[in-house]
């Protein structure tokens, strides 16, 4: 009698510990990659509303996903549009290239360069935007979300070379400030937070904004010339900044892909503009740019390891960000 009491009871044992285990897996089956905690993630991610998640959405996946409001908060235009840009710094093995939305209106937003290898960085070069920087459209313009990929266009054969890119709060000073003393880009990534090797697939890093992002910058309609200053730059918001060291020469190309408000310019002597009727829009969601940062949790691994694949243990697969954090907590379609 006291065996068959002993087995019921560790049966029971058993099964108890079971559910609470089962419970336990059910809680942390969806892990937010590259963002907080499982816990922190749930916490933050079932804050966003609708327009909220849709614009991480936008955010994780600017090459991709539907084009939406942000949460920058006040008014807007409702007028968006994707961009995408193509630099090749040309006959050098060390070469780099920065996403600074801010400058827009004083510089190229793009501007990019290259060296020997082991050498400091030569000419700077600027790229105006298409759509924007190709028509005499004026207005004014702020960035929702872009990201940085780095294509190697060489034979597989002679692939070398270290990919470093970095999310700043201040362009690199290298590319801004003339009369700066140019580093070697080697230099330069020993401060970036994200190297690997040089993969035989696309990197993709994404830029995220800062508060001086989330205001519209004027545009003057015509292509710009790279910065010319000889000091730091103050109240512009966030760079990306991707670079290449000791690969091939001509190996290595540039995409830049951004997502933009504008609105048109009120200006009578803008012939192409006359007509446009202009709008104000009332933002759709409750959220701020903050809830969004908290959702994301860890800003610098989700903007710096969205690498879509290489050699070795970094080969990761890249998704939209409702994919990338589960249905489950976006909410979303796929």
């Amino acid at each position: 009698m006291k065996t068959i009491l002993s087995k019921r009871l560790n049966a029971a044992k058993k099964a108890k510990k079971s559910k609470t285990g089962t419970r336990k897996v059910a809680a942390s089956a969806v892990v937010p990659r590259g963002g907080a905690t499982v816990s922190a993630g749930r916490k933050y991610l079932s804050g966003l509303d609708a327009w909220g998640r849709c614009y991480l959405q936008l955010l994780s996946d600017p090459c991709n996903a539907p084009l939406c409001e942000s949460v920058f908060g006040g008014s807007g235009t409702g007028n968006f549009v994707r961009t995408r840009s193509m630099v090749s710094p040309g006959n050098f093995q060390d070469t780099i290239c920065q996403f600074c939305p801010s400058l827009f209106g004083v510089s190229e937003p793009i501007l990019y360069a290259g060296a020997t290898a082991g050498m400091p960085i030569a000419t700077v070069n600027g790229e105006g935007i298409p759509y924007f920087a190709s028509t005499s459209i004026g207005g004014s313009v702020r960035c929702l979300a872009a990201c940085i990929k780095v294509h190697y266009t060489g034979s597989e054969l002679s692939r070398q070379g270290m990919v470093g890119a970095a999310l700043s709060t201040q362009p690199t000073y290298e590319l801004t400030a003339t009369g700066a003393t140019l580093t070697p880009v080697t230099t330069l990534q020993a401060s970036m937070p994200q190297i690997d090797r040089l993969g035989d697939r696309v990197h993709e890093y994404r830029w995220f904004p800062s508060m001086n992002d989330t205001n519209f910058n004027g545009l003057s309609g015509t292509s710009q010339t790279p910065l010319a200053v000889s000091t730091p730059l103050q109240e512009v918001g966030n760079a990306l900044v991707v670079s290449v060291a000791n690969a091939p020469a001509f190996a290595v190309t540039y995409e830049i892909t951004a997502v933009w408000e504008y609105s048109y310019t009120q200006s009578l002597s803008s012939g192409s503009t006359l007509g446009l009727v202009q709008q104000v829009t009332a933002p759709k969601s409750a959220n701020t740019l903050n809830d969004v940062a908290r959702a994301i949790g860890n800003i610098g691994k989700w903007a710096l390891e969205a690498t879509m694949g290489g050699p070795g243990g970094f080969a990761k697969s890249i998704w939209t960000g409702a994919k990338r954090y589960g249905p489950s907590l976006l909410g979303m379609a796929l």
